[in-house]
């Protein structure tokens, strides 16, 4: 992507200067969007093939961080699942006794077994993604905390010279900042 920042003049440029002003704007464009280009050709079954990749390099990060809020939110979020499908067929019990033949105030008695149970499995399910976020928030800064001291560690081996060079800065910029959002995004979701 090449952003051209032009002033109100008449354009009076000669070749050199065109290209001169070629390199300059590949040199304007923000460092975050130096992918864009490369994301936004990638295939969809591309990123089905690195998904479980990715998935596994987060249990790994969340798993050096604390086993046990990692655990706890993985478990919690599946039962949770576990509680939602069941609401979802109890409430098939609730309308079928709604709608079957008979005087309404019978149908609306014969409804309530089973709107408690709806009601009680979605009251467990509130409850187990309640517990399950608190845990998956106590988890997220463990993981940050991992992922910068990764960071530091590596950029701690590498030779004082290589942060002079402008493509390794901007490498350290994409890690540190752009990759620091997508994890947090990683887990949110």
């Amino acid at each position: 992507m090449t952003v051209r920042i032009t002033s109100g003049r008449p354009p009076a440029e000669s070749a050199e200067q065109a290209e001169a002003d070629e390199s300059t704007a590949e040199l304007a464009a923000a460092y975050w969007q130096a992918y864009d280009e490369r994301m936004a050709s990638t295939s969809f079954l591309a990123m089905a093939r690195q998904f479980p990749r990715i998935v596994a390099q987060a249990m790994r990060l969340g798993s050096e961080a604390s086993r046990r809020d990692l655990v706890t939110t993985i478990g919690l979020n599946v039962v949770s699942g576990v509680f939602s499908g069941y609401a979802l067929l109890a409430t098939t019990g609730v309308l079928q006794a709604l709608f079957a033949a008979g005087p309404t105030p019978h149908r609306v008695r014969a409804a309530i077994p089973s709107l408690a149970l709806v009601a009680t499995a979605v009251a467990a399910c509130a409850g187990l993604q309640a517990v399950a976020g608190w845990a998956q928030a106590r988890l997220q800064p463990q993981v940050d905390r991992v992922v910068e001291i990764r960071l530091f560690d590596l950029t701690t081996q590498v030779e004082l010279s290589a942060f002079d060079d402008a493509g390794f800065h901007d490498a350290m910029q994409r890690a540190a900042t752009a990759g620091c959002t997508r994890r947090r995004k990683s887990w949110r979701t």
